[in-house]
């Protein structure tokens, strides 16, 4: 046989000052189960003669022989030989892996994958002699993506049987999680932990009747703000499971369900009114820039709309407006830019104004303008759309939310 090139050689024993001018070290596993050593005779020294040859064609040298007799495909983790492969694999004490078959590695397309990744990680070839298969040549690698994508299409039937496995037994009143404060787990299912029972019924009664944000009352119960408001959106607590949908449970509510609801409705509001502020700055800064008076009622009303996904707010280019040829009032110029903005753009009916205060108003709720076929449009204090070096010019249009 011709001698071929050898397979990404690496460096060995990388505290060698002489390492670059060594053979790369080839691994050889063998392994066989005890019935297949009487059925087939594919004895571990049938094994290693070939294997040995072949990595010495190859340009390797033999660092070690690496044996598992008697030992099944099915468990990498009893395998003590390939377990002492890996470890010294982590040690970078070889350069390659050879193989006598695929199924002498593992009979898991999972595991085989998952390994030959990790080798490939610490820059370590995999071969295998009967399969044609190597992680160094282009052929090689190509075979090895053709069997990632059955490990991947495995991985996928794995999932989807595990999702339906759980959907069952939720929709059987079981659980699929981890004991949340105030239950244990007891045989798979949970019950009421009668010394933590009532400290769920403490925090649901601070929230909903005393006036203590979500922060100190997490910082009262040494949790997080994110850990206190999963706590009391957990319907687990009113006798159901959730995955994908809500089910009864097996177990027994430490929560009434008026209390949870009004829990709900409190947590509801004060995301709602958090919400309302974050536009309420919003539409303070961009929309009433420059504006000394307007109505903050207006202002928080609109901003309700929008959180309330009833409206959206849009920015709106108007840079390719042309200058007006005579020199027009304020009217006159909001009727110009009004026009065009109906001509080029929109086909609704709009109101438009650059007096942000007149329009933020009591008198003049911007919520008064909303209906099927109108459009608020609204230019920012600074200038005209053709004033191209002016950046504080912004137009928005408020439109109903589809």
């Amino acid at each position: 046989m011709k001698k071929r090139a050898t397979l990404s050689p690496q460096k060995y024993n990388k505290n060698s000052e002489l390492s670059f001018f060594l053979k790369p070290k080839a691994a050889v596993y063998t392994r066989v189960s005890t019935e297949e050593q009487a059925k087939e005779g594919f004895s571990l020294a049938a094994q290693e003669g070939s294997l040995v040859n072949y990595a010495k064609t190859l340009g390797y040298d033999l660092y070690n022989v690496y044996q598992d007799g008697g030992k099944s495909a099915k468990d990498m983790k009893h395998r003590p030989a390939l377990q002492q492969l890996l470890k010294d694999a982590e040690e970078r004490r070889f350069n390659a892996v050879f193989v006598y078959k695929l199924d002498r590695f593992s009979r898991s397309l999972k595991d085989l994958i998952l390994t030959i990744e990790k080798l490939k990680e610490l820059e370590i070839d995999f071969i295998s002699l009967q399969d044609k298969i190597e992680t160094a040549s282009a052929s090689g690698k190509l075979m090895f993506h053709i069997i990632s994508s059955f490990a991947e299409f495995e991985r996928d039937i794995i999932s989807e049987r595990t999702k339906f496995g759980m959907e069952e037994k939720v929709k059987e009143g079981g659980t699929i999680t981890k004991a949340p404060l105030g239950y244990r787990l007891v045989d798979g299912s949970l019950m009421v932990d009668s010394d933590k029972q009532p400290i769920i019924g403490q925090i649901f009664n601070i929230f909903l009747n005393e006036d203590k944000s979500l922060s100190k009352l997490a910082k009262q119960f040494n949790m997080t703000t994110r850990g206190i408001t999963k706590l009391l959106k957990n319907r687990t607590y009113i006798g159901e499971v959730n995955f994908k949908g809500s089910y009864k449970g097996n177990h027994g509510a430490i929560i009434s369900m008026e209390l949870f609801n009004k829990v709900q409705e409190k947590l509801e509001n004060e995301s709602l009114q958090r919400n309302i502020a974050k536009y309420f700055s919003f539409i303070q800064k961009t929309l009433l820039k420059g504006a000394k008076h307007y109505d903050s009622n207006a202002v928080r009303a609109l901003a309700g709309l929008v959180v309330k996904k009833t409206v959206v707010i849009e920015e709106i280019e108007l840079s390719s407006m042309e200058q007006p040829k005579e020199i027009l009032s304020p009217d006159e110029t909001t009727g110009y830019i009004s026009q065009w903005i109906k001509n080029k753009i929109t086909d609704k009916e709009i109101f438009f104004s650059q007096n942000i205060e007149f329009l933020f108003s009591g008198a003049n709720n911007p919520s008064d303008y909303f209906c099927q076929n109108s459009e608020l449009w609204i230019l920012t204090p600074g200038s005209y759309p053709w004033n191209k070096d002016d950046d504080s010019m912004r137009c928005f249009v408020v439109r109903k939310s589809n």
